[in-house]
């Protein structure tokens, strides 16, 4: 389990426990957790080029290769026929991950007007995990949801005493 509440951003493993995430992680989980990213995806980037029109995970798509504000790659790809994301690349090293990891987006449903994946495949040395999403809800979702675990509020309690 992972999570961000606009200000922490915490990750429960199963082997490791519970962590605080720090530095660019936070960016980067603060991003993630932006329901409207894809309305305003450029405000995350300090660059982001053209690098042509290639093949991904079977799709012909235009790649585009940016740097984020706080320094990291990300290449994206968009299929050159519905102009959809159908993908990421980008190399997790630097926040202890595997290395290179792609994400792969597709079976695009209408959920109340919003066009979303409802398959996000996500490939790395690790293997394979896939995340399907059958329903979309909005401004449902109970305050409660979005309390910090008791582990997590056991570490910020170490950390503010230390």
């Amino acid at each position: 389990q992972e999570g961000y509440d606009g200000t922490v951003a915490w990750q429960l493993h199963p082997q490791s426990g519970a962590a605080l995430s720090e530095g660019k992680e936070v960016k980067s989980k603060q991003r993630d957790a932006d329901m409207y990213y894809p309305a305003h995806v450029l405000d995350y980037f300090r660059s982001m080029e053209v690098v042509g029109v290639t093949d991904f995970e079977g799709h012909t798509c235009y790649h585009l290769k940016g740097t984020n504000q706080w320094g990291i790659v990300n290449e994206q790809f968009y299929d050159t026929s519905t102009g959809l994301l159908t993908g990421y690349r980008f190399n997790s090293a630097w926040r202890g991950g595997v290395g290179e990891e792609i994400e792969v987006f597709s079976d695009y449903k209408a959920f109340d007007g919003w066009l979303m994946p409802t398959r996000d495949a996500h490939k790395s040395a690790d293997g394979l995990q896939v995340q399907t999403t059958s329903t979309v809800t909005f401004d449902d979702v109970s305050d409660s949801v979005f309390a910090l675990p008791g582990a997590i509020k056991a570490l910020l309690a170490k950390k503010g005493a230390n």
